[in-house]
């Protein structure tokens, strides 16, 4: 696939002239942050980020006077050895809609369908581990998109078309449009050299920032649609309309600090850094109030001015890191507090990592859209993901603490959004408009879209795909993707494109196949290099650099500098009409079937196409029988797919027949007389509406899977064994949500990962009633000696730990206080000392952070505490043992008369497992 996509940025109904270049200043200031950004590959199930080049990239724009259509066109190349994942973080224009994505497998374009987010994850997930061909875009954020392409091939290239629509940018005029740019850690890859227009014209692009696309002329103040048969019209304002300017009220904003364990010193350090920053950004009558979370949330200011917030800043930092982050108790009282003072805008500033399993989010979710409250994450070191998905759904955003947004942004989210237009004489005939909603250009103004019954307003009339993906993503923020708003139809933070190898597979998942709309893009030939990409006085880190590669002329990528502008030459020579050999270099980005040789059927090039993996069953790879199996036999390769030695066609991996001689496990695990390799199944622990016979059924039917995991890595350590057990859930529709390893004896972190993975692709019943099933199940790895079950033997009482003997001292009141101290210290060889709050906080530093340690830690960290009239951090801290002793740390509390507590710990156990 030598070809190269172009990518549009479209301006519909307009006179497209040739673009000035845009002032140095806002061509720069319209580029979004790159730090964010990422191009890298990676061996499948390794976290490592490697070389990967930009041999093509270009865009195509269709402008129009209310909206601006943009087609890209990416082209990647694997520099290395072997198969490799295509990672990409790509901006996208603020206020834009992700409505479209096209995988070119084999020369042919196949178009993506939209899947719930979690969905699409795991089929992703299942189709990878099987080394075929899907590609994944995911929400990453108001202006970021991440993409995953597997395969690549060594020295291969694959070919992604995406498309966009946002609303029209005019300054003075001009349309203008962002173009797009491939960076990774703040360095610039690539960016498309011209912009190519619908009439063939193209606008040179010298850097990256805002290039203005044409001319516009506004005829209506709006335009409007409606779908046939829709009970609902939609209309697009311009800034023209935008509201009546009023006198804004002071700004109120809830700051919620997180204290809990996983804040480290250094960690606070830098969320304090973040606080102070995001304070002196924000106006001097704005509102602020400060709450910290961790197991408890504490007001420790209310409707303060920023200038005064330096006592209850202190008291922060005099509040040591303890307790586990229960986000959902943190986030529904900053919810609250919020309603109380007024404030439309919440900023969370910490780790961000639940403490506990389950679902946390959803009950914040409701309450934070009930109350129309942006939130805006501020993550330290980085915001996690259901984080920063809730984050978009409220209409905020979420960065790291080090790319912190511009104080005036900050500002301007903490300002209450405009219910309605003004009825000013440009936009009185909209007055029967409902529900409007902003949407930024990128030029940073605002565009309204709103929903309207009965008769469309006199507007320009545009297409009614175009408004309903605008209006989804103007709804984004409001969460409200159940009431017609079109969010199934762009990428979202709950639904993702989803590019599958072929039309067969679709069915499979039980997708209905997509059909490509009609396309406005040319067809023609259109080439726009990356060779405008990298300047020669930058250059990519020493760490990405991998030796002993020939990066090879016009390639940009991850690890090199740019070699000079020869090819630029040649994809400008390409543009006027070079020879017919340029032809066939780009048919396969331009969609067009090229004819195939033949080729073997065991080949990735294969003469009968991809649907032979089906007919024959995957003969390729490490599959058997029909496509979607495991642990099969292959005949090609230098193992040959189950093979354990060059030059056979072993059957090794199945652990049933035998292994090809020479293996280094041969002769010792495999002789006359020993027991093969074997996995041994246990009991079934499960909680919810799905019988365990039933469940056991369907583990069984899978154990060759496990069996697999354990015979890969038997090959490198032949004495390997131990006991794996797994905690999973099974969703209402019977997959597997979550899967990991609760506890092992083997040690073996490949292992473990493999036999997580292997479950998280498992099919169950879907349970009676719903709801989800919580379901534990240890899998016994044999390494190949005869098992011998001894006759079981009534287990003799096991002595008292140090920590059981620390907590008999420590309740022994007829001792002094400082004397049961002093003896503890000297048990646990800890600091010398008598006090029980030095050596509370000693013992938390050095054991509960270390590990997991048993409820006893906890209990007597907790104890020493409370004896230093220290009672809100010893709750603190016991809660810390929540997380892996329920039952043990909800007694403790209960003992101590804090039932409210004691509930929290019961009902978040209850929710599901981390």
């Amino acid at each position: 696939m030598r070809g190269f996509i172009a990518v549009v940025l479209l301006v519909s109904s307009c006179v497209l002239e040739p673009a000035d270049e845009p002032p140095a200043a806002a061509a720069w200031e319209a580029t979004p942050d790159l730090a964010e950004a990422r191009f890298f590959a990676r061996p499948v199930g390794e976290d490592v980020e490697e070389a990967l080049w930009l041999p093509r990239f270009g865009v195509e724009v269709l402008p129009g006077r209310h909206t601006v259509r943009t087609h890209v066109g990416i082209e990647v190349e694997n520099p290395g050895p072997g198969q490799r994942e295509a990672h990409l973080r790509l901006p996208v224009p603020p206020g834009a809609a992700v409505t479209r994505a096209v995988l070119h497998v084999d020369g042919r374009p196949m178009e993506g369908a939209f899947v719930a987010r979690e969905r699409a994850r795991a089929i992703y997930r299942s189709i990878t581990a099987r080394r075929r061909d899907p590609a994944l875009i995911t929400w990453a954020g108001p202006e970021w998109v991440e993409i995953s392409i597997f395969p690549v091939e060594a020295r291969g290239r694959r070919v992604l078309e995406l498309e966009w629509i946002e609303p029209a940018a005019v300054v003075g005029g001009r349309i203008q449009v962002r173009v797009p740019v491939i960076a990774h850690r703040g360095n610039v890859i690539g960016w498309p050299a011209h912009v190519v227009l619908p009439d063939g014209t193209s606008v040179p692009v010298p850097r990256p920032g805002l290039v203005a696309v044409g001319s516009a002329t506004i005829a209506a103040p709006a335009a409007a649609a409606r779908q046939p048969g829709s009970p609902f019209g939609l209309v697009l304002a311009r800034a023209a309309a935008a509201p009546a300017t009023q006198p804004a009220a002071p700004p109120a904003i809830v700051v919620v600090v997180e204290t809990s364990a996983a804040m480290s010193l250094a960690a606070r350090r830098v969320q304090r850094d973040a606080l102070d920053e995001l304070l002196a950004g924000l106006p001097a009558a704005a509102h602020v109030t400060v709450l910290r979370a961790d197991w408890t949330v504490e007001v420790l200011a209310e409707q303060t001015r920023p200038t005064a917030l330096g006592a209850a800043l202190d008291a922060l930092d005099a509040i040591p890191s303890a307790g586990p982050l229960d986000l959902e108790r943190a986030l529904l009282a900053a919810c609250r507090q919020a309603a109380a003072v007024g404030a439309g805008t919440i900023v969370f500033v910490g780790g961000g990592a639940d403490a506990f399993g389950g679902d946390g989010l959803a009950a914040p979710l409701r309450c934070l859209r009930e109350a129309r409250q942006r939130l805006v994450a501020v993550g330290v070191p980085a915001v996690p993901a259901p984080l920063a998905d809730l984050a978009s759904l409220t209409g905020g955003r979420a960065c790291a603490a080090t790319e912190l947004p511009r104080p005036r942004t900050l500002a301007a989210l903490a300002a209450p959004a405009p219910a309605t237009l003004a009825a000013t004489a440009a936009t009185a005939e909209l007055g029967g408009v409902e529900s409007w909603e902003p949407l930024e250009t990128v030029t940073g103004e605002v565009a309204w879209i709103g929903r309207i019954a009965g008769a469309l307003p006199p507007a320009d009339r545009v297409g009614a795909d175009d408004l309903e993906a605008l209006w989804a993503r103007a709804r984004i923020g409001r969460g409200d993707a159940d009431d017609g708003a079109g969010g199934e139809r762009i990428v979202t933070p709950l639904t993702s494109l989803l590019v599958l190898e072929n039309d067969g597979d679709y069915p499979r998942w039980g997708l209905p196949v997509p059909r490509a709309p009609r396309t406005w893009w040319r067809t023609a030939r259109t080439v726009a290099s990356a060779a405008a990409a990298l300047p020669a006085a930058e250059a990519i880190p020493e760490w990405m650099k991998k030796k002993g590669q020939d990066d090879g002329p016009g390639r940009a990528g991850v690890g090199r500098r740019d070699r000079g502008r020869e090819p630029l030459a040649r994809a400008q020579a390409a543009e006027v009409g070079e020879p017919a050999r340029d032809e066939a270099r780009t048919a396969g980005a331009l969609g067009v079937m090229r004819p195939s040789g033949t080729a073997s059927i065991f080949g990735r090039d294969s003469a009968i196409g991809r649907d032979a993996d089906s007919a024959l069953g995957s003969l390729i790879g490490n599959q058997i029988g029909e496509a979607y199996g495991v642990g099969g036999f292959g005949l090609v390769g230098r193992q040959g797919g189950g093979s354990t030695s060059e030059g056979t066609v072993g059957l090794g991996n199945l652990g049933t027949i035998g292994v090809a001689p020479g293996h280094r496990w041969y002769a010792g695990a495999r002789q006359r007389g020993s027991q093969q390799p074997d996995v041994v199944g246990g009991q079934v622990k499960t909680t919810g509406g799905l019988d365990r016979d039933v469940i056991g059924r369907t583990i069984r039917s899978h154990l060759k899977e496990v069996k697999f995991c354990y015979e890969q890595e038997l090959m490198r350590r032949p004495s390997l064994h131990g006991r794996v057990t797994v905690k999973f859930a099974i969703s209402p529709t019977g997959s597997v949500s979550s899967s990991a390893v609760d506890a092992s004896t083997v040690n073996d972190a490949r292992v473990e990962r493999c036999i997580a993975q292997a479950v998280q692709r498992w099919e169950f019943p879907k349970p009676a009633g719903g709801g989800v099933v919580i379901v534990s199940y240890p899998f016994v790895l044999a390494a190949g000696s005869p098992v011998t079950r001894p006759t079981p033997a009534r287990p003799a009482r096991p002595p008292e730990t140090e920590w059981q003997v620390a907590l008999r001292i420590l309740a022994d009141g007829a001792v002094p206080l400082m004397t049961r101290v002093a003896r503890i210290a000297t048990l646990l060889r800890a600091k010398d000392t008598s006090r029980p709050e030095v050596l509370g906080w000693w013992l938390a530093t050095a054991h509960l952070r270390a590990g997991a340690p048993d409820a006893e830690v906890f209990l007597l960290v907790s104890r020493l505490l409370d004896a230093a009239k220290q009672a809100r951090d010893a709750v603190r801290v016991l809660a810390e043992g929540a997380v892996r002793h329920p039952d043990a740390i909800a007694r403790e509390l209960r003992r101590r008369g804090r039932a409210a507590d004691a509930e929290r710990v019961q009902a978040l156990a209850a929710r599901g497992p981390r």
